[in-house]
């Protein structure tokens, strides 16, 4: 009796599901046209009719965190390198590079360059065990354009981050 009960719970708990939040996002088809390293994966991913909230810290000169808040008449790239951890009994051993770019929904064409990344809502992202280099920074050099074309959205950026090491100095993707 006490093992049919257990099979009745085990089945029970597999067969339940998490719901799933589907996204703003009408992503069809995602393309990563620039290469991602062999120790890592790569992911891209547009949500549309949102812009980013971007927090300072409180004397205004350090990114917190950003948010991505309700607004139609923008839309976000989101790029993320995660390395693969080789080592799983180190708790620190993750290492984790972001790409967050706004885009204007009205405009069929941008171009930043250098100082005008700075402008621009365009955020990289560095998370590791690496005291000073950590978290989000304003790009300050490179170049960036945006292109759009009925739905199409292809971006295409190369930039160097100074002061921060850096394993992603490249993304080219298209978004429909």
């Amino acid at each position: 009796m006490k093992y049919l009960l257990l099979l009745a719970i085990s089945i029970g708990l597999t067969s339940c599901e998490t719901s799933k939040k589907i996204s703003d996002s009408k992503e069809t088809n995602v393309s990563l046209l620039s290469d991602c390293p062999d120790d890592g994966n790569c992911t891209v991913s547009l949500v549309r009719n949102k812009s980013l909230k971007i927090n300072y810290d409180t004397y205004g000169d350090r990114i917190n965190d950003y948010e991505l808040v309700d607004d139609a008449a923008k839309s976000v790239v989101l790029f993320e390198y995660v390395r693969t951890i080789k080592d799983t009994t180190l708790q620190d051993a993750g290492y984790r590079e972001e790409i967050i770019v706004e885009v204007d929904n009205e405009k069929t064409e941008m171009n930043w360059s250098d100082n005008e990344l700075k402008n621009a809502n365009v955020l990289y992202g560095r998370f590791c065990y690496c005291k000073g280099y950590a978290g989000y920074f304003k790009m300050d050099k490179g170049d960036l354009s945006v292109m759009k074309k009925n739905e199409k959205i292809s971006v295409d950026l190369k930039f160097k981050m100074d002061r921060i090491p850096q394993v992603i100095s490249e993304l080219k993707a298209t978004m429909k």
